[in-house]
């Protein structure tokens, strides 16, 4: 009886140089690619993030609005409430006491005018900052706008003398 010869283990070593080389090569292109779509899914999530702040802040100044002008429709109205109180009680028909309300009640419209007028500030400056717009040169400001510039080249060149040092 004759020994089985394998001729696929004599053709096809296991461990032949260029198919390691290639399996090594898909590998680092699939990783590649793996990382290619992690950095598009990443900046896909960035901007869904930015475009919902700016969403919100938008709607936070829209709400802020609305609130203005009720808080100044409130005051308006308050206003014309405590004249008409004041007449009435000047004509005897109404006490100190309703007057002092009245006031009261106008003074919240007001409280509640200012409220809303600070409202619409942050919501401003919340849609300034969802928008990359809140910088001190965006906003006009008289301080000195610092970068990282002369940093990273001072890092940079230390890196470029290490190399040189190694090589």
């Amino acid at each position: 009886m004759q020994p089985r010869r394998s001729f696929r283990l004599a053709r096809f070593p296991r461990h032949h140089p260029h198919l390691c080389r290639r399996r090594a090569g898909g590998s680092g292109v699939r990783q590649a690619n793996l990382q290619q779509i992690g950095a598009e899914v990443d900046a896909m999530s960035a901007y869904d993030q930015i475009r919902e702040a700016v969403i919100s802040a938008w709607s936070g100044i829209q709400s802020a609005d609305a609130q203005i002008q009720a808080a100044q429709a409130a005051v308006s109205s308050s206003n014309t409430v405590l004249e008409g109180v004041i007449q009435e009680r000047d004509l005897g028909t109404r006490t100190t006491l309703d007057v002092l309300n009245s006031q009261a009640d106008l003074t919240s419209s007001r409280e509640a005018l200012i409220n809303a007028s600070s409202n619409k500030v942050v919501a401003t400056f919340s849609l300034l900052s969802a928008m990359g717009r809140l910088t001190a040169q965006d906003l006009g400001l008289p301080v000195e706008v610092k970068t990282a510039v002369p940093y990273t080249q001072a890092v940079e060149d230390v890196w470029q003398e290490l190399r040189t040092v190694v090589e």
